[in-house]
């Protein structure tokens, strides 16, 4: 299914008890049946085939109208899109529980599993994306985690108590201490290095994967707070300073690639944008909060989504055709496909609200998107 068919209508999802649904009206027709104006693609917007009534398609092309993709598991919202084990409300996969922490802060993933660091337990863990198995424990005793990596073999995490530690991702693996910091806070991979902003200091460093002699890269950096590493450069937030800058990875003198900033949070490439979310200056409404996209190449910023308050993460899946972020003070997590260089995006979308817990920590690949809401560790199907 191309992934644009699930966001074309926002809808709610329930992910606590005082939460709503929102469903669609089938007119009073009998499943299936062809209302008088017949003829728009089935679902108005969710999908479906042509002459279905809303609501409804024909998923297995026998020309009769049988699927409901308003509740469909399997056809959610259009043919053949599955809800990956959730179910389907108003055309809509609801957001499904991964795995209950104390109080996860962080995620990372891989082709199979889902990695976070937990400050409340002091551990690092991990659970398998198709929502089986069991928990496991990779690392505990790790007081105070701020943020975690992995790369095909290693998980990674900084701990603001001084550290930059590493351990295999499978269990039983023993933690090692790459580098001693004050408070090493965003970390960033690459094939040989690991990347850190430092936020006691004011400063950008690396130290090799294997262990070694840390480097610093850039200092006097005023409120680091994300990074992000592509190709020769380290992109970073100077939160202080309103400004996304870049160094090389060999070191040198800072760039500014973007000033003037709302309060920028978060970073994230992909093999032609920066994706900045700003989370706005107002201290009550954040109106001016906005997901923006910048090339690499050129240094041009486009906003993809205005007036969004407080976004605190995002997220751009592997085909870069949808960017994701959570709305700290709304409990909301948003999506906005991304157009052609140049082109306005369409309006962005909620596709799930009323959460437990501000979304934080937002992921994406091509079969799903995963957030931290509260305690929990949550995904809804693409």
């Amino acid at each position: 299914m191309a992934a644009g068919c699930a966001f074309a209508v926002a809808m709610a999802f329930v992910l606590s008890p005082s939460a709503c649904l929102l469903t669609v009206s089938l007119d009073g027709l009998a499943d299936g049946e062809l209302p008088v104006d017949a003829g728009v693609g089935g679902g108005g917007g969710t999908g479906g085939t042509s002459g279905c009534k809303v609501g409804f398609a024909d998923c297995n092309t026998d020309s009769v109208c049988e699927t409901n993709i308003a509740s469909d598991k399997l056809n959610c919202g259009t043919c053949n899109h599955s809800c990956q084990g959730s179910t389907c409300t108003g055309g809509r996969c609801d957001p499904v529980l991964l795995a209950s922490g104390n109080s996860p802060v962080a995620l990372a993933q891989d082709d199979t599993y889902i990695y976070w660091a937990d400050k409340g337990t002091s551990d690092i863990k991990r659970y398998r994306k198709d929502n089986s198995g069991q928990v496991d424990p990779l690392a505990t005793g790790q007081a105070n985690p701020t943020d975690i990596a992995v790369d095909d073999t290693n998980v990674y995490w900084s701990l603001a108590s001084g550290t930059v530690t590493s351990t295999t991702k499978v269990p039983g693996g023993v933690p090692k201490n790459l580098a001693t910091q004050q408070s090493p806070l965003a970390i960033a991979l690459d094939g040989t290095s690991i990347y850190w902003v430092n936020g006691t200091s004011g400063s950008v460093e690396k130290a090799p994967k294997a262990g070694g002699t840390k480097t610093t890269l850039a200092s006097g950096v005023m409120g680091p707070s994300d990074i992000a590493v592509g190709g020769s450069d380290v992109y970073f937030i100077a939160f202080g300073e309103s400004k996304l800058k870049k160094v090389s990875t060999s070191g040198g003198t800072p760039t500014d690639v973007a000033t003037g900033l709302h309060n920028p949070l978060s970073i994230v490439l992909d093999g032609t944008y920066i994706y900045l979310a700003e989370q706005g200056t107002d201290a009550e409404s954040f109106a001016d909060g906005a997901i923006s996209r910048i090339t690499r190449a050129t240094v041009n910023k486009e906003v993809l989504a205005p007036m969004q308050g407080a976004p605190h993460s995002v997220a751009v899946a592997p085909k870069s055709d949808y960017a994701y972020w959570g709305l700290f003070n709304n409990q909301i997590v948003m999506a906005v496909q991304l157009p052609p260089a140049g082109q306005a995006a369409p309006s962005a979308v909620s596709i799930a609200t009323e959460l437990a817990g501000s979304a934080i920590s937002v992921l994406a690949d091509d079969k799903a998107v995963y957030w931290i809401s509260g305690a929990n560790i949550v995904k809804v199907a693409r």
